[in-house]
């Protein structure tokens, strides 16, 4: 039997979430991986609405999917992460039962919720695109302009761009305004993962074609050799920055090319334009963003679409984005988790 599925948007839902946690609540399960192939972007956003939790008094427990070691390039202190040995299964590392599990995390299928439904949780709730058609959760948070095509088992709700999950190494750096300069000197490219599209470079090389010097944000799965073939390229290249440091530098770029995902909402909530790359699998959610009027829409091979380039609309798009990823969306998550979890 289909259920009905129910859209939250942002302004239906204040910050605020201290009202809701009386007592001592019951922890909340998250569930995330990061990998060399996948990048960070996963467990960044477990991570901020699990500070989230910290800081409004909600306990959480995280689980963390890392045989490659890279979770200590984000700030886990004052968390309870426990992270997967080889052969274990994260259930093992929950403990007891509990009651609300978050997962951000590709893969996911129809049996996996099932699994975690007999293993007692009664609340799961997803944050990754990759699975909203297959993984029956109650709670889909999707922080694209348009609704994605779900699992028709479970109920849904779908949430929009206020609910986009901003660090607060970011949140922390906003400026007043967003970008305003009038000219187009210097481009961030930050593609993220193992760009195994080789994206990065054909950005790179297309902003210098256009009188952009480039920067290349090199992602965790990135060779040295191809480090060095950019650097000897004449891009100035910065290996897996901190939050703090990507903030400094996406402020201090003109714009940001990405494929989608984290760091775009990242830049908008800088204030910065982001060209977004019409390529591959995330190519329909950088068309969203486009047509929402919050990003530009570039192609793959260089920045050859109409006006990618305009300073006038470059500041019309950084200030859509800057007025709507406000940098309340990991509040605005937990609030949705913790009302409709109850």
């Amino acid at each position: 039997m289909s259920r009905k599925i129910r859209r939250l948007r942002g302004p239906c839902l204040k910050p605020s979430v201290a009202v809701l946690i009386r007592g001592a609540p019951e922890p909340i399960v998250f569930l995330a991986a990061l990998s060399r192939s996948m990048g960070i972007g996963h467990a960044s956003r477990v991570q901020t609405l699990a500070r989230e939790c910290r800081d409004r008094g909600q306990p959480a427990i995280v689980v963390l999917k890392d045989l490659e070691n890279l979770s200590d390039r984000l700030d886990w202190s004052g968390l309870d992460v426990r992270k997967l040995v080889s052969g274990t299964h994260w259930l093992d590392a929950v403990g007891p039962r509990r009651r609300t599990l978050v997962t951000d995390l590709p893969g996911l299928t129809a049996d996996t919720a099932d699994m975690a439904r007999k293993a007692g949780f009664k609340f799961l709730v997803h944050l990754c695109v990759d699975g909203a058609d297959q993984y029956d959760a109650d709670l889909f948070v999707n922080a694209s302009p348009s609704p994605l095509p779900l699992s028709p088992a479970a109920t849904r709700i779908s949430v929009g761009l206020q609910f986009a999950i901003i660090r607060p190494e970011m949140r922390s750096s906003r400026p007043p305004a967003s970008w305003a300069r009038g000219s187009i000197k210097r481009g961030l490219v930050a593609m993220g993962g193992s760009d195994s599209h080789n994206l990065a470079s054909s950005m790179a090389t297309s902003l210098w074609l256009s009188g952009i010097h480039p920067t290349i944000v090199a992602g965790p799965a990135l060779s040295h050799v191809r480090l060095n073939n950019w650097r000897l390229a004449g891009f100035d290249v910065n290996s897996s920055p901190s939050g703090s440091e990507l903030a400094v530098m996406m402020l201090k770029n003109d714009l940001v090319v990405t494929p989608g995902g984290v760091t775009s909402f990242e830049a908008m909530h800088l204030g910065t334009p982001v060209l977004c790359v019409d390529s591959g699998p995330q190519g329909w959610f950088c068309r969203n963003l486009a047509d929402a009027g919050i990003a530009t829409l570039v192609s793959e091979s260089a920045l050859n679409y109409p006006n990618a380039l305009d300073v006038n609309r470059l500041m019309k798009t950084a200030m859509a984005g800057f007025q709507t990823v406000d940098g309340q969306g990991a509040a605005r998550t937990l609030l949705a988790i913790l009302e409709l979890g109850r």
